[in-house]
């Protein structure tokens, strides 16, 4: 009987013990709160709510044609940051700029971006739905890559387009390689792959 009071002594000083440990370690009880409107668990790369939580300017970088017939055409210094959220629809009032090349002059749109799931049963967002101003889609995009911080990577599901994006105006030799390796895409059963063609768009002499 003593043995096994004893028994019960230790083990509830071991508990203790580990409790000590986890509090040390997150002293506050939101230490491993996810951010808010981004669900715990969802995975880190895929989250297009979590890209927009803070009102960023993007600068696609490069794109897979030359010549985007749905957006700008042959355009340089393609740019977007959202100016309204409405964070229970998960829409974006959203200024898209890009360079005019004949006028050499910025050309402004507004539009809206809305986030969807490409499946009901996840827990995070992954597509962005381009609407214009009364709310005829015509663009919806998978992202397919974020580090939250550099770039992000997407592509244009009716067409297979894909665009790399740069996260604020950086230097874009130090985004993450990861946002290339979205773009070009998983490898083959061989190990090989066809390397997906790059149309610079961003050019840091003439984009600001």
């Amino acid at each position: 009987m003593l043995k096994g009071w004893m028994d019960r002594a230790t083990h509830l000083r071991y508990n203790n013990m580990i409790l000590l440990v986890l509090l040390a370690v997150c002293p506050f009880a939101y230490c491993d709160a996810a951010p808010e409107g981004v669900i715990s668990g969802s995975p880190t790369s895929k989250d297009a709510w979590r890209l927009f939580l803070q009102p960023q300017k993007f600068y696609l970088l490069y794109r897979s044609e030359k010549n985007d017939t749905k957006l700008g055409g042959e355009s340089k210094c393609f740019q977007m940051k959202y100016y309204e959220a409405d964070p229970v629809e998960k829409e974006f009032l959203t200024h898209l700029l890009f360079r005019n090349d004949t006028t050499g002059h910025m050309v402004s749109y507004s539009i809206t971006i809305v986030l969807e799931k490409s499946n009901k049963t996840l827990n995070y967002y992954d597509r962005l739905v381009v609407q214009n101003n009364i709310a005829t889609r015509y663009a919806i995009f998978e992202l397919l890559f974020t580090d939250y911080q550099t770039c992000f990577t997407l592509r244009r599901i009716g067409d297979d387009l894909h665009h790399v994006w740069m996260i604020e105006r950086l230097n874009a030799t130090i985004i993450s390689p990861q946002c290339e390796s979205a773009y070009q895409g998983p490898v083959n059963e061989y190990g090989c792959s066809v390397p997906r063609p790059k149309y610079e768009i961003f050019d840091p002499k003439i984009c600001h």
